[in-house]
């Protein structure tokens, strides 16, 4: 027996109608194979995103938390995201350097800017803390810095506080993005 908990991450928007045009096939293999077409179709995608994927009231809630907890303005803030522990499967990954340097620049034409950063690579927050100013720097999940397995797949450092893990991730995406 599976439990549905998509409504602890997702709310139904109910005033947004999706009329089905056109056939949309998702699958695994969707994402390489369809990126072109995607690009193409975005407003046809993005309402489906928008009617089925809006956060909920919780995943909202967590955060304004974060928002307020690290005082995050978002005017001055860069956000830098590495995926590491298993995006290397997929494509090669650019050096930590290639981040690093590009923030510096960032932080050159701007010396008020934070960086909020985010990653599953203990490796690279850790190039990034030695890089910069720790004022200067918001890493907002210091649980991510005791391994470098897939968060999805880490039971030895969140153990039984995934699903709270992945609920403070989604938060954390959305003020990513």
């Amino acid at each position: 027996n599976r439990i549905d908990i998509r409504e602890k991450f997702f709310t139904i928007n109910k005033y947004i109608c999706v009329e089905n045009k056109k056939h949309i096939n998702f699958c695994p293999s969707f994402q390489k194979k369809h990126f072109t077409i995607l690009n193409n179709n975005f407003d046809h995608y993005n309402i489906i995103i928008q009617k089925y994927f809006e956060p909920s009231y919780e995943i909202k809630l967590i955060k304004k938390e974060i928002e307020t907890e690290y005082n995050i303005i978002y005017d001055n803030t860069c956000a830098i995201y590495y995926r590491g522990t298993d995006k290397y499967g997929e494509m090669k990954l650019p050096p930590y350097d290639k981040y690093i340097n590009m923030a510096k620049n960032i932080e050159n034409n701007n010396k008020n800017i934070k960086f909020i950063v985010q990653s599953d690579s203990a490796k690279f927050i850790k190039n990034f803390k030695n890089s910069f100013d720790s004022s200067n720097i918001i890493i907002i999940e210091e649980y991510i810095e005791k391994s470098e397995k897939c968060i999805h797949r880490d039971n030895k450092s969140i153990g039984n506080k995934k699903f709270e893990v992945m609920k403070r991730f989604l938060s954390i995406i959305l003020i990513l993005s």
